[in-house]
This record gives C-alpha cells, sequence and structure tokens, in this order.
C-alpha cells in the first residue's frame, strides 16, 4: 500500500456528519445554476447527509474516506442499480471537501474504487455526474470512461445526466 491509499478507509458513524458536510458544499458551490434550487436546500442537504448516515449504518452501500487527520473526500459505491447494467459496479458518490480539491485525493478515490471493483471480480464501472459539470466530465473522461448516455434527471433535479463507463 502506498502512503496514499492508506489515507483511504472505511467510513465510520463518526465521519458521517462530516461527509455530508462536504458532499452538501459541492453541491451548493459546483451545482448552483443547473440542478433545481430546491436541491439546494436546507431539507435536501439533510436528506442527502440521512442517506450517507443511513448506508454506513445499514452497509447497503460501501462508503469510504480520504483521511489525512480530517476527512478530506468520499467515495460511495457498489453495485449497479441501472436496470440494463445490473452486472456493473457503479462509483455513486466522489467528493472532495472545496479547499481541498486540485490536490489529486478525487483522482486517488477514484482509483481505489477501480481496484476495489476489479478485487470483487467486476469487469464495468458506471459513474454518473450532471452533465453541465464540465469538470467532472473531463475528469472521467482523461480517466478512461467513456460516455455511454445522457438523459434528463427529472423534476427534482431539472438537469440532464451522463453516463459515464469504463471497462476494466
Amino acid at each position: 500500500m502506498t502512503g496514499d491509499t492508506k489515507k483511504i478507509r472505511v467510513m465510520t458513524s463518526k465521519d458521517t456528519e462530516r461527509a455530508a458536510y462536504i458532499v452538501n458544499e459541492c453541491w451548493k458551490t459546483t451545482y448552483q445554476g443547473y440542478v433545481a434550487d430546491v436541491q439546494l436546500s436546507t431539507q435536501w442537504c439533510q436528506k442527502r447527509g440521512d442517506a450517507i448516515r443511513s448506508e454506513v449504518e445499514s452497509g447497503s452501500l460501501e462508503n469510504f474516506v480520504y483521511d489525512d487527520g480530517e476527512v478530506q473526500g468520499i467515495l460511495t459505491c457498489g453495485k449497479c442499480c441501472d436496470g440494463d447494467k445490473t452486472d456493473a459496479f457503479e462509483l455513486w458518490r466522489i467528493y472532495v471537501d472545496v479547499e481541498k480539491q486540485g490536490q489529486k485525493i478525487g483522482s486517488k478515490l477514484l482509483k481505489f474504487g477501480e481496484n476495489l471493483a476489479r478485487e470483487k471480480g467486476f469487469s464495468e464501472i458506471i459513474i454518473w455526474a450532471f452533465s453541465k459539470n464540465k469538470p467532472a466530465c473531463e475528469f472521467y473522461r482523461k480517466n478512461g470512461y467513456e460516455i455511454l448516455d445522457k438523459k434528463q434527471l427529472g423534476e427534482n433535479f431539472h438537469a440532464e445526466g451522463v453516463r459515464f463507463r469504463k471497462i476494466i
């Protein structure tokens, strides 16, 4: 294990408040202007935090943190639930603290997720991004992901999603 890999560990219940903060700050700073305003509201921020806490408690998805003394990023992953990709692994969330972006933490979490998928015997990875999130879309392309398709994500989002995939 490299030093950076050692900084990635399983998320615990003690991490969920910090993880929710990171996710919600990313939503507010990155998605402002192209997702429905309701998604940036206190109510929806609370729902995202509740979802993370529930996932950690139930183990329904795998959650990891990048911790260099404080949690700086999160990765949520598991079996894909897209009806046409039930044999794929999905990276559900990769978020890095707004203050720590640009320091390769997202790349480390992405590679960790890819290695985990391989270890679990998956040959395909799926990840979704908002089409207007150009930095994320470019990040996935640079890391070998191709656009599989695009679709409107519905009334709660009012935004187009891009589904990326990578064969591993």
